[in-house]
């Protein structure tokens, strides 16, 4: 994965808040860092950035100076952001920031429908693999998907499903594990079945018998499983 990176010392950004803002929207990079912004409280974060970005500040607020200083990062909200502030510098106008962009995500009982389309649920740059519970007794729960970041090769494995279960199955390749790549199962099982936790088990027993030189990750069982424990 390519993370576009800006840095830019803007030598005071007060004065070209609307011509920055239009930059940004132009030149969509994922992190942008700035020096000598001359910020101060009374210039909000939504003037100078569209929607979309994580905006931590450290506004030159006190100084024998009436101008200079100031820094900034903003980070695009497809990666999970925070500041610390703890890593501050005492006399210094340092700012820190942790980025933190998941590869992978599964999620269980999801209640998802076809109504709700990939993109209203996770950025650009995932590919998007859900297996929906449209045919149930019950009128919510259950569902199951994964999210690969685009940086990996994907494809959903629908041949492995075990009928019966909601388990979805996405084979993964990357570099580190070469042309093998791996594979990730993602599955639900309704609490007090224990019918359709010995049928996933069996099933997912003869996948992996079947390729015993592969990688498997197995995710999510954990409603009847967890009893057990």
């Amino acid at each position: 994965m390519v993370v576009h990176i800006a840095y830019q010392n803007v030598n005071g950004l007060r004065t070209k808040v609307e011509e920055f803002r239009n930059g940004v929207i132009n030149h969509h990079a994922k992190i942008i860092c700035l020096t000598e912004t001359n910020l101060i409280p009374d210039i909000y974060d939504a003037e100078i950035f569209p929607h979309g970005y994580s905006v931590f500040r450290r506004d030159r607020v006190s100084s024998c100076k009436k101008t200079g200083g100031g820094v900034l990062v903003a980070v695009d909200d497809s990666f999970k952001s925070c500041a610390r502030s703890d890593l501050a510098c005492e006399g210094s106008e340092d700012l820190w920031v942790h980025v933190h962009h998941a590869k992978i995500i599964c999620l269980t009982e999801t209640n998802l429908i076809p109504d709700i389309y990939d993109a209203e649920i996770f950025p650009h740059g995932y590919s998007v693999f859900r297996r929906d519970r449209v045919s149930s007794c019950k009128k919510n729960g259950g569902g199951v998907l994964v999210a690969v970041d685009d940086s990996f090769k994907s494809c959903a494995r629908s041949d492995l499903a075990c009928e019966g279960s909601e388990d979805l199955w996405v084979h993964v390749s990357c570099g580190s594990f070469g042309d093998r790549g791996f594979y990730i199962c993602c599955v639900y099982l309704p609490p007090s079945d224990d019918n359709a936790l010995i049928a996933f088990l069996a099933s997912a027993s003869d996948v992996i018998n079947n390729h015993p030189d592969d990688l498997f990750i197995i995710l999510g069982a954990n409603s009847i499983l967890g009893q057990r424990l």
